[in-house]
């Protein structure tokens, strides 16, 4: 049986916000092994609990400081910025099926381990912190279907719409009017609207 081959990219320069990426291949099992480790999580804590933000983590070979922001002669300077988004597949029997697809937090500085390595841990988070960060203070809203409340908002917050996938809902959530000065952001309403139907609003492994 074919062992199953990871490959991990990034979207250097493109916008977070697009409907798509222009992605380049940053490791490949046994062709370009440039990631040492690779982890990641979502979901939640238990049944009864909201989804949380999904979490990962890249060590990165690094000897020629390429993954380094400052390195005007790096291959990906100078688009090594907070948000690039990152995605990890997995690859078996000729069927690829996606793991992860995130942004990244930001890219620390290099971390020697010898004399002649060196490595840098990227730490990335999925689309709920985008959300989470994403103000809708003087958005107003009409009464609406709880899948269309929940289109609406994404849209307001920016997120494309290429990366949903929305059911239309049962229930009818009342109109509302977000002041100026309002702080809620608007991951917060999602979940609420999430709550009120009794569904799932998550981010799964293709973003």
């Amino acid at each position: 049986m074919a062992a199953p081959v990871i490959t991990v990219d990034a979207a250097f320069g493109s916008n977070p916000g697009a409907s798509s990426y222009t992605w380049t291949k940053l490791h490949e099992d046994g062709v370009l092994p440039r990631v040492r480790e690779l982890s990641y999580r979502r979901g939640r804590q238990n049944e009864l609990g909201r989804m949380e933000t999904g979490t990962g983590s890249l060590t990165l070979k690094d000897p020629d400081s390429d993954f380094d922001p400052d390195n005007t002669a790096g291959l990906y300077y100078p688009n090594l910025r907070p948000m690039v988004p990152i995605r990890a597949q997995l690859t078996l029997a000729g069927v690829t099926y996606p793991l992860f697809q995130h942004f990244a937090e930001r890219w620390p500085r290099t971390v020697r381990v010898r004399e002649r390595y060196t490595e840098r841990q990227v730490m990335t988070v999925d689309g709920f912190e985008w959300l989470a960060h994403a103000g809708i203070q003087g958005d107003v809203y009409s009464q609406e279907l709880s899948g269309t409340r929940i289109g609406n908002v994404l849209t307001n917050a920016g997120w494309s719409s290429t990366l949903r996938d929305l059911d239309a809902g049962q229930d009818t959530i009342a109109a509302v009017t977000f002041a100026a000065a309002d702080a809620t952001k608007a991951l917060e309403h999602l979940l609420d609207v999430a709550d009120t139907e009794n569904g799932l609003l998550f981010m799964d492994g293709q973003g």
